[in-house]
């Protein structure tokens, strides 16, 4: 047990009185007011697990559906409601003290920081209000004594659910009167406590003398009788609240609550890639052939290509007047036109139908000439046919395909020549015509 020295300085103690007789308890005080919880504490060791509760019962089985596809993780369910505490258990062994550190010089009181080693005693602060009780752990710096409540065995923490409401403080118990202190010794391990003696004289105060070397442990020993219980002393102010300890070993884990009722199913997530393409199967025997369907009805007659085509002439011996730019030549003879027209003077031959068309004529003189003959489409000479010999000539002839528009019009033409040109009897001057395609190359 420690004294409170707050009132005497640095009185030299006497030594311990004899164990009085107990006296009868003090009336019960008002409780204080909580104070403010401290900082957490530093983490302890974790204790040993306690023994794990019996499962609670299993709920039916809903009958299976039919899978879907996996979608994306729903968002997690509310947390249910925590189970009942375990009973606490019995306290575990303190810890060994750790050795006395120098002494600081005592200031203002801060929030508590880690529990470092024992230090001398620095002068003592004034006591703060009593903090709520946190988890029993490893024992943090000591600050002024509080009033002393009642203290319940401590036990290995249950496993954690919800905080609980805190419960209503007790009310401090009489404090004993304060003995004269002897000099400190290690910490060694808890004994019984033994009953509080009376109060010993103070004695006269000597000079504070320097603090000695920490003494090894002395030997508990044992407990006095009880004495008669002393006056109550005036209740000193309330010390400040230690630090929180680390939390305490997980107790046993309890019973598991009951199944809960499943969530709806999760969306339906993508489709997952295409595999990959297995083996083709083995070719299956031939079946047996079919019987012969009916002769479907006769489809409508297709357009034949080189229906469209003729054939014109000049078999008359005629004489034509050619000038220097072009003189068409009239064909009226021997015309065998089928889907092509023309013009009254037999000069111009219509088109009636796109395609490829095949052209091809020749011209016969009676005379040879420096002449030149060539067809026009659409009244523009076509390059391709044209000839135009650098020596007198008496017979002209080219052979073209070329594509032709629906409308577009033919005509065979003699040029570079100012004068006459006599034809020779007979085919004296000829044009073919014939369509061998229906669409454009």
């Amino acid at each position: 047990m420690r004294f409170d020295n707050s009132y005497c300085g640095g009185c030299v103690r006497g030594p311990r009185g004899p164990a009085g007789p107990t006296g009868a308890t003090g009336a019960t005080g008002p409780a204080g007011a909580t104070g403010a919880t401290g900082p957490s504490g530093a983490t302890g060791p974790a204790g040993a697990t306690g023994a794990t509760g019996p499962a609670g019962a299993t709920g039916a089985t809903g009958p299976a559906g039919a899978t879907g596809a996996t979608g994306p993780a729903g968002a997690t369910g509310a947390t249910g409601p925590a189970g009942a505490t375990g009973a606490t258990g019995p306290a575990g062994a303190t810890g060994a003290t750790g050795p006395a550190g120098a002494t600081g010089a005592t200031g203002p009181s801060g929030a508590t920081g880690p529990a470092g080693a024992d230090g001398a005693t620095g002068a003592t602060g004034p006591a703060g209000a009593t903090g709520a009780t946190g988890p029993a752990g490893a024992t943090g710096p000591t600050g002024a004594d509080g009033a002393t409540g009642a203290t319940g065995p401590a036990g290995a923490t249950g496993a954690t659910g919800p905080a609980g409401a805190t419960g209503a403080t007790g009310p401090a118990g009489a404090t004993g009167a304060t003995g004269p202190a002897g000099a400190t010794g290690a910490t060694g391990p808890a004994g019984a406590t033994g009953a509080t003696g009376p109060a010993g004289a103070d004695g006269a105060t000597g000079a504070t003398g320097p603090s000695g070397a920490t003494g090894p442990s002395g030997a508990t020993g044992p407990s006095g009788a009880t004495g008669p219980a002393g006056a109550t002393g005036a209740t000193g102010p309330a010390g400040a609240t230690g630090a929180t300890g680390p939390s305490g070993a997980t107790g046993a884990t309890g019973p598991a609550g009951a199944t809960g009722a499943t969530g709806p199913s999760g969306a339906t997530g993508p489709a997952g890639a295409t595999g990959a393409t297995g083996p083709a199967g083995a070719t299956g025997a031939t079946g047996p052939a079919g019987a012969t369907g009916p002769t479907g009805a006769t489809g409508p007659t297709g357009e034949v290509i080189t229906e469209t085509s003729g054939f014109a002439a000049n078999t008359s011996q005629s004489l034509i007047a050619v000038v220097l730019g072009g003189t068409p030549v009239p064909l009226p003879n021997s015309q065998n036109l089928n889907n092509i027209t023309v013009n009254g003077a037999n000069t111009v031959f219509t088109i009636p139908s796109v395609g490829r068309y095949y052209i091809s004529y020749n011209v016969n003189f009676t005379l040879a000439l420096l002449i030149g003959a060539r067809i026009l489409v659409n009244n523009v000479p076509l390059t391709s046919s044209q000839r135009s010999p650098v020596v007198s000539v008496s017979s002209l002839s080219a052979d073209v395909i070329t594509n032709l528009n629906a409308g577009s019009t033919i005509t065979l033409q003699l040029f570079g020549l100012l004068g006459a040109a006599t034809l020779q009897s007979g085919q004296g001057a000829a044009l073919t015509i014939i369509r061998i395609d229906d669409t454009l190359a």
